[in-house]
């Protein structure tokens, strides 16, 4: 307490000259008890806590706006009141991915047998791209079957009619970029960007860490194909439902607050397919699949993104279909050895009269093959 009263005797006495000393003290005081005072300035509803701390961070924007002397007596203060404020949007809940949930839950009906228990109670959780994830909004969605008419549906539409965004948080968004702007911080607030969570996006990588961890298995490649598809329609679905909200401050950071959020979760996306130890030539229909689903979706994906952030997407995309390509051709000639195996060492007939297991295996090969058969071909020509 004595440093506090202590605290505005210092301040009148380097109070810029022209301008009323308790009014800068009282602004000063107000900005640090607010910053002590609670870690959020709005609740999860988008409502302000913390009206008295914006009145002064309007106040001192104010008196720096129209005096330079006392930007310099306020800088300080402002600075830790602008940190404070930037770090909102690491809190406030812009995205909602409950209807996602039920449509995803669609395609996974045994979502709540496949978690484990741990899973069912955790409250947060966090994916390895560093993102928080609400349990309120359904973690616990996925499954390991999927409905293909279902799946369909919802890459051929049905994310467009979601309700994805919370028009409270996008009012918040406004509120702190009009106030960023101001002071001069968008850089910081662009920095602060690169760690917001979009649990919509987040949900879609759950399906491969939560419910199939082993990379290698027919169906964490399968669900890597169906993810890829969605990831791309809910940004398309996101940017269209973001640019529909109310105008605002924020519009001027919407752009690159998408690419930002975007970026991270397809570059994760991105790195998950490496499937480079994957060997079997069983799998190759599987390999294919990724390949067809990255290809389809990555024009639409290079759209949404400009300047570095297009560059880094376009670079992991391309390495990435490299790398794919790559497996491929190593199964096909793993696939063609077995084929073209000694002879002498199998009779040419099978022993009761019927199909030689070798035809059985290529028709087999051939006819799984045959709907990845373009390609494939443009694959081996390359």
């Amino acid at each position: 307490m004595a440093d506090t009263v202590g605290k505005p005797a210092e301040d009148v006495a380097g109070a810029p000259n022209g301008i009323d000393s308790r009014e800068l003290i009282t602004v000063r005081l107000a900005l640090d008890a607010g910053i002590k005072s609670s870690r959020r300035i709005w609740d999860a509803d988008g409502n302000c806590t913390s009206r008295n701390f914006l009145s002064a961070v309007d106040k001192a924007l104010c008196l720096a706006e129209e005096d330079p002397s006392a930007r310099r007596y306020l800088d300080h203060d402002i600075d830790n009141a602008m940190s404070h404020m930037v770090a909102q949007i690491q809190i406030v809940r812009v995205w909602k991915a409950s209807q996602l949930c039920v449509a995803v839950d669609r395609l996974f009906p045994n979502a709540a047998d496949s978690m484990s228990t741990s899973d069912r109670t955790t409250t947060t959780g966090t994916v390895s791209s560093g993102m928080e994830l609400d349990a309120s909004d359904g973690i616990q969605c996925w499954a390991s079957s999927c409905v293909p008419d279902e799946f369909a549906a919802l890459v051929d539409g049905g994310l467009e009619v979601l309700d994805l965004i919370r028009p409270a948080g996008v009012s918040v968004l406004h509120e702190i970029a009009q106030r960023v702007i101001c002071a001069g911080y968008t850089k910081q607030f662009l920095q602060k960007m690169e760690s917001v969570p979009c649990n919509v996006l987040d949900r879609f990588l759950l399906i491969l860490l939560v419910q199939c961890p082993r990379r290698t298995t027919g169906i964490w490649i399968k669900r890597w194909s169906m993810v890829t598809e969605l990831v791309e329609k809910a940004v398309v679905a996101m940017r269209r439902q973001l640019y529909a909200q109310d105008p605002g401050a924020f519009d001027n950071f919407r752009d690159e607050y998408l690419q930002i959020t975007s970026e991270g979760v397809v570059l994760h996306l991105l790195r998950l397919a490496d499937v480079s130890t994957v060997t079997s030539h069983e799998k190759l229909e599987y390999i294919l699949s990724m390949y067809e689903a990255l290809s389809d979706a990555a024009p639409s994906l290079l759209l949404l993104f400009s300047g570095e952030h297009k560059q880094r997407v376009s670079e992991r995309t391309l390495d990435t279909l490299t790398r794919l390509a790559d497996v491929v051709k190593t199964m096909v000639s793993g696939v063609m050895a077995k084929i073209q195996s000694d002879p002498s060492a199998t009779p040419s007939r099978a022993p009761d009269g019927g199909v030689h297991q070798v035809t059985q295996y290529t028709m087999t090969c051939v006819e799984r093959l045959a709907p990845h058969r373009t390609v494939l071909g443009l694959i081996l020509c390359s």
